[in-house]
Formats: structure tokens, sequence, C-alpha cells
């Protein structure tokens, strides 16, 4: 029996150090968006944390990130609603698993559509498994968030019905090991 319950912390501490590498790897999710962002342009990575993106990206383009916490010292802290940029600021605006945290996430693309030039990437999963379901209201617990916030998270066709300008999307490559959620980039070109 001791020997049993040994090796169930082991597995569980496994699985936990799995998790967090896999939440950790970002980069394999930008890698996939890499030749949607031109060198040299500007970039907003919109609920960016901790600047992952602008790491990422940082002898390639100007990033600038915003979120609702500062999440790394050159970050900018908005209100949820309101970004606090001109019309038109940025080249580019990524939203990387971003927008199922926010209940008016179709109001936040309105307003990431008025401070983007040209281009607006998103990375988002949509679950469409029982398994991938639960992960996702795991997942919010996770960020102090109810479970009822998986009504959020919108299949990409979903999501292109709610931007202006020409929009496409495409499964992602890049995956979990531990999260089988589908991950999708959706592209929408901004027409001026």
């Amino acid at each position: 029996m001791k020997i049993l319950l040994i090796s169930l912390v082991i597995l569980i501490f496994i699985i936990i150090i799995i998790i967090y590498l896999q939440y950790k790897n970002r980069d394999k999710f930008f890698i996939e968006i890499l030749d949607e962002i031109p060198e040299n342009s500007s970039v907003l990575d919109f609920g960016g944390g901790n600047c992952e993106l602008k790491n990422f990206l940082k002898d390639r383009n100007n990033v600038k990130t915003i979120d609702i916490k500062k999440g790394c010292v050159d970050s900018d802290v908005y209100d949820g609603y309101i970004l606090p940029y001109k019309d038109k600021t940025f080249d580019i605006i990524v939203s990387s698993f971003v927008l199922h945290h926010i209940p008016h996430n179709i109001e936040i693309l309105k307003e990431l559509e008025r401070v983007c030039k040209n281009k607006i990437i998103i990375i988002e999963d949509y679950p469409d498994t029982f398994i991938s379901e639960l992960i996702s209201k795991i997942h919010f617990l996770f960020f102090n968030q109810p479970m009822s916030y998986i009504l959020n998270m919108k299949h990409p066709e979903e999501w292109v019905k709610n931007l202006n300008g020409k929009t496409n999307y495409k499964l992602m490559k890049a995956g979990s090991f531990i999260n089988p959620t589908k991950h999708y980039i959706i592209i929408n070109e901004l027409t001026n």
C-alpha cells in the first residue's frame, strides 16, 4: 500500500510538471503565426500577461503588451473595456488564448479593430468533446473564473462572423499533450 501511495504521488507530481511545461511553452503557438507578422511592424499583444510574445519577437518587431493587470515591467494596463490607444495605432494585434476569458468579447473585438491598421490575429481553442469541455472548465478555475465562462468559447466560424474585414481561420498544428482541445488561428485582415 505504501509503494502504491508513493507511486501515485510521483505520478501526480510528473503530471503537474508536464502541465506546467506545456503551459509555459507558448512559443510553439507563436511560431505558427510568425509568417503573418511582417518584420518591423508594430504589434499589440492583447492580454499578453507576462510579455511572452514581446520576448519572442524582441529583435524583429516593436511589441506593446496590454492586460488588465501589470504582467511585466513595460506592459500597459487597461480597464477591460477601452484600450488607451488612438485609432489605428498598431499594424498587427495578436490575441492569444484571451478572448474566452472576457464575457463581453464581442465588444472587445470592436475595440481591437479600432486600434488596428492591418491585421488581427486571434489564437483560440474550442472544446468539441466531453474531455476537452471538462479540461476547459477546469482551466477557468485556475483563473478564478466560473466554469460557466466556457460559454465564451466560440467555434472559429463564430469569431469570423463577429469580425469586420477579410477573415479566415485554420486549425493549428501545435497542440498539447495534456489538453486535446483544438486550437485555431483566426486571421482578420482589415480593409481600410
